[in-house]
């Protein structure tokens, strides 16, 4: 259970680079390339994720594969590895696509969502499919890693710069509002809106601004539609821990690693197809512009590196499930709960966002919970 539980943190913390990765590629993306940039981010990010599998792949004994795939009783959960795969690939695209539609406004909400879901589904369809039950004391360590993925995912703020030239804004105003007679009130309003539009928070994107092709603030009906499909998203992610456990379920002591490689390999390899399709079947012309930005290709080679982590990563979690006994629903929690903390604790650090006392407390429910879950 210890070792289980360890692989569980450690895959989650290196998978969580796939958030940053995401995030990176999406930053900046105005109302007319956000779904192109959201797909051929998403595309690129599960194409790395597959080059660590792969060398992991190409380096294992060739005696040891070929005896897996002559393992009838594995090469029949071929299928349902795969079919898990793509439908965590569509996932994947959606929650890009959400989180392009959400950035700036609600991205933090549309997260929590997101991950929120993915966990709690993950959990439920492994116990639905394969039976388990978890303990009392699991479902303990369960809650506690859910309650920090809220405190942690529902406390956004904007980045400290942005916050220096709010309050830099304000002294000005107050300056100028001082040395004012009552007599310019108008011209005080004036002042006001510029500082406004100087600071781009949620609370002042209006719904005609937000409307415009070249804002970075999607339309708010997208918006709240990103909600509805964070929910989906997360739902069509729960499916890729099913498909990892069902690929390494009862392994052979011998064999339990190549299991996780050749199940792990197969599983990645089917996640790009649905974003592939969404890119080759794009404006020809929208994704030449959008490949062609220099500035999106600088940004997709951090979504390359942090798919590289990541891919490392899911190979971790999947060694997990092949050690688990009888407690994959609460790997999967684990595994979910330090990603969606570690994901957002890596975006406070790389974008500059402030760190509340919230975000320090949901990191300790999350050790809390793991405690527990190796102590279980």
């Amino acid at each position: 259970m210890l070792l289980a539980a360890s692989l569980a943190g450690v895959g989650g913390l290196l998978w969580a680079f796939g958030v940053l990765g995401k995030r990176i590629g999406v930053e900046g993306s105005q109302n007319h390339d956000k779904n192109i940039r959201a797909s051929c981010t998403i595309t690129v990010y599960v194409l790395t994720t597959m080059v660590m599998p792969l060398v992991d792949f190409a380096t294992t004994d060739r005696k040891l594969l070929a005896e897996t795939f002559a393992d009838r009783e594995w090469v029949k959960r071929i299928p349902g590895i795969v079919g898990c795969g793509v439908i965590s690939g569509f996932g994947g695209l959606l929650g890009t696509v959400a989180f392009a539609w959400s950035a700036g406004v609600n991205s933090a909400l549309v997260s929590m969502v997101e991950n929120g879901m993915y966990t709690i589904a993950g959990a439920v369809l492994i116990a639905i499919f394969f039976g388990e039950r978890p303990a009392a004391v699991q479902y303990a360590a369960g809650l506690s890693i859910l309650a920090g993925i809220v405190l942690a995912q529902g406390t956004s703020q904007r980045q400290r710069r942005q916050r220096k030239d709010d309050q830099s804004d304000s002294a000005s105003t107050s300056a100028s509002a001082s040395a004012s007679t009552s007599g310019d009130l108008e011209s005080d309003s004036d002042d006001a809106a510029s500082a406004g539009e100087q600071d781009p928070s949620p609370s002042v994107v209006s719904g005609a601004a937000s409307d415009d092709a070249g804002s970075v603030y999607a339309p708010t009906a997208l918006r709240k539609r990103a909600i509805a499909v964070a929910m989906l998203a997360g739902f069509c992610w729960g499916f890729g821990p099913v498909g990892k456990k069902y690929g390494v379920a009862n392994a052979p002591e011998h064999s339990k690693h190549v299991w996780t490689t050749c199940t792990y390999t197969l599983y990645i390899s089917s996640t790009p197809l649905v974003p592939l399709v969404k890119v080759l079947f794009a404006d020809r012309e929208l994704r030449r512009k959008t490949l062609g930005d220099r500035r999106f290709q600088k940004l997709l080679l951090g979504t390359m590196v942090c798919g590289l982590i990541s891919g490392l990563g899911g190979l971790v979690s999947t060694l997990a499930f092949a050690y688990a006994k009888g407690e994959s629903a609460l790997m999967s929690v684990v595994e979910n709960g330090v990603y969606t903390v570690g994901g957002a604790l890596l975006i406070i650090l790389i974008f500059a966002e402030v760190v509340t006392r919230r975000q320090i407390v949901s990191a300790g429910f999350v050790l809390v919970g793991l405690l527990i879950a190796a102590c279980a």
